[in-house]
């Protein structure tokens, strides 16, 4: 699954910096919430719009100082 390759490259050192956008069923919160706990630096609910997957991705690449730190944090914990 996608929440289970997530965990995966966030645990690696060498990939934690890799951006993940992870779609999920409208309605169902707890995956939602499991996704963005797990990392996600975004979540898709479906059914989107194509207006809403352009926003996400525009938001996931844009150069924020959070996105930065998380990564950075990921990376640092692990080496």
């Amino acid at each position: 699954s996608g929440l289970q390759l997530l965990k995966f490259v966030r645990a690696e050192p060498e990939l934690a910096h890799v951006r993940f956008i992870i779609a999920c069923p409208r309605g169902n919160r707890a995956a939602e919430v499991a996704i963005r706990e797990a990392g996600a630096d975004g979540v898709l609910v479906e059914p989107s719009s194509p207006e809403s997957i352009k926003k996400t991705i525009f938001h996931v690449l844009q150069p924020d100082a959070n996105s930065g730190r998380k990564h950075a944090k990921a990376r640092s914990k692990n080496a």
